[in-house]
């Protein structure tokens, strides 16, 4: 995802930091840790008050947190696809998603 205003991209689910997709990092308990619901969009968990934890992974996610509040704008996210091993477009190929799931 190409995070803009962040309403439309999930905070857990979505892949939208280079760490991947935080619930497969974190785990379901993860977001509770951090303070974030599960069900929380980026913009808003960007918007709430920034913690200190005791885990580290926990205090990087802060950072990314921190560092994409001053990168929101007024656009809508854009989602992007696969299209080869670390190419990702904004245009959907079923031509090249067949290619990678073979």
């Amino acid at each position: 995802m190409e995070i803009r205003d962040g309403l439309s991209t999930s905070f857990s689910h979505d892949t939208w930091t280079d760490m991947g997709c935080l619930s497969d990092l974190i785990g379901a308990g993860g977001s509770i840790e951090v303070g974030i619901r599960a069900t929380a969009t980026v913009a808003s968990a960007v918007a709430r008050r920034k913690k200190t934890h005791r885990v580290e992974i926990y205090n990087m996610i802060e950072a990314v947190l921190e560092n994409q509040k001053s990168k929101m704008s007024d656009a809508a996210d854009v989602p992007l696809w696969k299209q080869k091993e670390e190419t990702f477009r904004p245009q959907f190929s079923t031509k090249r998603t067949w290619s990678l799931i073979r």
